[in-house]
């Protein structure tokens, strides 16, 4: 009894020198930061610091836990805490089982993982469905409550193993979606965080042609299908969560006002489709087909007619544009955007098959 005990303690006095070791990693600037995250009073303070954060200090756990936190409340941030513990120990007894030399190898582990956690993919919650339920669906919290979760979560998940056990992870987004990239030994293998077991067969260009993908102007770095440093996918998750509960709390303007905030990190690619989200929630109902405001969707068609000079291969805004010109029954401009729009080779298939019944309805009778 008195030898158990002993080991008991040993792996006790083990775990707190664990901890105070990863403490003394962190340096004062990160410690600040975490102190400040914590204290932010609302999502405008927690992305302000995000936004003013250097790269070094920026940490991914402490602020998406602080999110979480602010939308759900503390009893959802200590569920996910506790998931995350018991999600790192699982990751790291295959880790220690076989330890990854190349990226390859990396992935098998995490796809073991994956699947001993038995992850289930669930879409993101609608904003339709009001703020409390896209609280709920909230960074991680779906995955500690059913193991289940969107792309996000999924991803926010293996960026907070990454960080804690610093692996080569690194978030790259696409229009509508998110995966993750495994960068080790020269070699890049995509990790799909929805089903790991597509992941090492995938290339990028399955990708763009399931989700089309943006372009940056001249001069620019473009946002989509970049590997995000951990500021940026720190911001872009947060961004995209908050913007979700802002809408559907109906606080389309705020939302915009957010787009403005991060575009000094992201750049204006990375806030255009929430941008349209937001402008099209004030003027249309697209599942209905009703227009609450002509003026202001034709507004809208206008700013997103501009964005597509820049970014041509944008395929969110290219389907706005196709169902906005529609609803607005402007013929000769719908038709004008679809052979636009046709032009774009990087077009999904979802988007193309939408221009392409555009011109066959309005072909001219034979």
């Amino acid at each position: 009894m008195h030898a158990a005990r002993f080991n008991l303690l040993s792996l006790s006095l083990l775990s707190v020198l664990a901890c105070s070791a990863a403490e003394t990693r962190r340096t004062d600037a990160q410690l600040r930061f975490r102190s400040a995250v914590d204290r932010a009073r609302d999502h405008r303070e927690l992305l302000a610091l995000i936004v003013q954060a250097s790269e070094a200090d920026a940490m991914v756990e402490a602020t998406l836990l602080r999110h979480l936190e602010l939308c759900a409340g503390a009893g959802a941030r200590r569920e996910v805490e506790r998931y995350l513990d018991r999600a790192e120990a699982r990751l790291q007894r295959i880790l220690d089982a076989q330890v990854p030399q190349t990226a390859e190898q990396l992935f098998l582990a995490l796809k073991s993982h994956w699947l001993e956690l038995n992850l289930r993919y669930a879409d993101s919650v609608s904003p339709k469905l009001g703020p409390a339920a896209v609280a709920e669906g909230s960074c991680m919290l779906r995955l500690a409550r059913r193991s289940e979760g969107s792309c996000v979560d999924v991803s926010s998940l293996y960026l907070c193993l990454a960080e804690r056990l610093h692996l080569p992870l690194f978030l790259v987004v696409v229009p509508t979606h998110q995966f993750l990239r495994i960068q080790k030994g020269g070699k890049t293998v995509i990790f799909e965080g929805t089903h790991p077991g597509w992941g090492k067969e995938r290339t990028e260009n399955t990708y763009v042609r399931r989700f089309g993908t943006g372009e940056a102007p001249p001069g620019n770095a473009s946002f989509y299908f970049k590997s995000l440093s951990k500021r940026e996918a720190i911001l872009a998750t947060v961004f995209d969560e908050t913007s979700a509960l802002w809408i559907a709390d109906d606080r389309f303007e705020d939302v915009l006002r957010l787009c403005d905030a991060v575009e000094p990190v992201l750049g204006p690619e990375a806030y255009l489709n929430k941008r349209y989200g937001a402008l099209m929630l004030l003027s249309a109902d697209f599942n209905k087909g009703e227009v609450f405001d002509p003026a202001r969707l034709r507004q809208a068609m206008e700013y997103i007619e501009r964005d597509l000079s820049l970014y041509p291969h944008n395929d969110l805004a290219s389907t706005l544009l196709l169902r906005g010109t529609t609803m607005l029954k402007e013929r000769t401009w719908s038709r004008a955007a679809a052979e636009r729009v046709l032009r774009n080779p990087r077009l999904s298939d979802g988007t193309r098959r939408e221009a392409l019944d555009i011109l066959k309805d309005q072909a001219p009778p034979k």
